[in-house]
């Protein structure tokens, strides 16, 4: 049986921090946004609320301007009664702070997003199983902080509609409160 001990786990949690938080404190690059022609994964954890549900979402983007970019979006919501899976294509737009003179400030790209697709709900009601497939338009805000020139970590919400109803349901809306992005 492998045993760990609690100095071991404070080693690997010192090194990973370090490895995480050093380069952060100087940059290669002055503008820190996805730029065109560069490719960013990103994914985050949160909610949906209504029907309640725990959020993955995975994405890509792709820079086609400055502060600008387009990618596919999976919003994956699972809970003990309900699944939605929701593929969308997304544009991203970072809104600059332009004249942030505080370097820290610089690294904060607030951010506006839309995008088209659609959703798949599965709904349990007791013995019975319903789900349905259905358009899906979404529009959102959020935030990420650029820790060094490729990892950037930050929040972002998204309002799901539905313009026929899914399930019963016209309307979802995602939390992803923890997000990871990487920037090639």
């Amino acid at each position: 049986m492998l045993r760990v001990h609690a100095l071991d786990r404070f080693s690997v949690t010192a090194i990973l921090t370090i490895a995480l938080l050093a380069p952060a404190a100087s940059f290669a690059r002055d503008d820190l946004r996805l730029a065109a022609g560069e490719w960013s994964p990103h994914a985050g954890i949160g909610f949906i609320a209504e029907p309640d549900a725990f959020l993955l979402g995975l994405g890509l983007d792709y820079g086609v301007a400055e502060f600008m970019s387009l990618g596919p979006l999976l919003q994956l919501g699972i809970s003990d009664d309900d699944t939605i899976v929701a593929p969308t294509l997304n544009f991203h737009f970072g809104i600059p702070l332009l004249g942030a003179s505080n370097q820290y400030l610089r690294r904060l790209e607030p951010f506006v997003q839309a995008g088209l697709g659609m959703a798949y709900i599965e709904k349990e009601r007791g013995n019975q199983e319903d789900d349905d497939v259905g358009f899906l338009m979404n529009g959102g805000v959020g935030a990420q902080y650029w820790l060094n020139d490729e990892i950037a970590v930050g929040t972002s919400m998204l309002f799901n509609g539905m313009p026929e109803d899914v399930v019963d349901e016209n309307f979802f809306f995602s939390w992803q409160v923890v997000t990871f992005r990487y920037r090639f």
